[in-house]
């Protein structure tokens, strides 16, 4: 394996001949059938409630069950990239770019944890059964510090951990043509930029706030963040890289779909998307939380495929010197 964390080309001969099976898919996989499960029952219960108008059950999924997915994937994704920051030496650039990756993990989960669990009346905060005034009081003001820590402040972090990592792929392949997919999914979020950038500044001016110049961000960051994603996939692809790939393609994923959630919260404010088919774009920031968490899982899995490649090439080696 060389220093970027890849198989060269005499792993992947090493890998046909022993056949050695894809190791550690226990994250990646754990965090697909988590994230199908959630959905096609978010899906289920969303179906019952549309056919029976009855908001139990769909109340309790998103008050309930959402908060503690929201919370699991994001300990994940902190976990995960702590990890593929450890596998890399102290010297190599790589470490820290997935340091900074997940310092933002890190970010995320306070901030998920502070807007989904303490900013609520669920009977998930722990604060609510010991003194109900004191999280009234603070709802609002952990909710505006949870979307700051999870949104802009982890983006800044991933943005220059990809910016880290994009400067150690350019040194090693130049990147291939851009295709017109990515043309169009830095043209619709740019787009939403400007759109948002000219509402919060024209249409609805709001006065001066630390967490409304932060949220103001946000849009420029996904932007950034996605031509950095996007730029990373391309070098790898030119690397023939298909595991890398799928690691960056997941935050691709993850940077495209939160642009489209956004959306979605800016379509349903101005009532463009009816009630109650508007409850269906919640659903998107599942795949947000998920994509982000698969994206270090399938690091993880790279890099012990390596070691499995070395390590049965040695014992290989071994067995034929005794049988000599």
């Amino acid at each position: 394996m060389n220093r970027h964390g890849e198989l060269d080309k005499t792993d992947r001969e090493e890998s046909q001949v022993i056949q050695v099976p894809f190791a550690k898919k226990t994250a990646a996989c754990a965090v697909w059938w988590m994230t199908s499960g959630h959905l096609i029952a978010g899906l289920c219960l969303w179906f019952v409630w549309v056919m029976t108008q009855d908001e139990t059950w769909i109340r309790s999924f998103f008050d309930c069950a959402s908060p503690v997915f929201f919370v699991v994937m994001a300990v994940l994704e902190w976990y995960l990239a702590m990890l593929c920051c450890r596998q890399f030496s102290t010297l190599d650039p790589l470490r820290r770019a997935w340091l900074l990756i997940s310092i933002g993990s890190a970010c995320s989960l306070v901030g998920l944890t502070l807007t989904h669990i303490y900013a609520t009346t669920s009977g998930l905060n722990p604060y609510l059964g010991i003194d109900p005034a004191f999280v009234s009081a603070n709802a609002i003001p952990s909710r505006r510090v949870g979307l700051s820590l999870s949104g802009p402040i982890h983006m800044t972090f991933l943005a220059a951990g990809l910016c880290q990592v994009l400067r150690v792929y350019k040194q090693v392949s130049p990147a291939t043509n851009s295709k017109w997919m990515d043309r169009m999914a830095i043209t619709i979020v740019l787009g939403f930029m400007v759109r948002q950038s000219y509402e919060s500044v024209v249409c609805h001016a709001q006065p001066f706030a630390i967490h409304n110049a932060l949220n103001w961000m946000t849009d420029f960051l996904l932007n950034v963040l996605l031509v950095e994603a996007i730029l990373l996939r391309r070098y790898v692809l030119r690397m023939r890289g298909g595991g890398i790939a799928r690691c960056w393609g997941a935050y691709v994923t993850a940077i495209f779909a939160t642009s489209l959630g956004r959306l979605g919260v800016w379509a349903v404010t101005h009532q463009y998307i009816p009630w109650p088919l508007s409850s269906a774009t919640w659903c998107i920031w599942f795949v947000v939380c998920a994509a982000y968490a698969i994206a270090p899982a399938y690091q993880m899995e790279l890099y012990h495929r390596a070691r499995l490649i070395y390590y049965g090439s040695q014992y290989k080696e071994a067995s034929l010197t005794l049988t000599r």
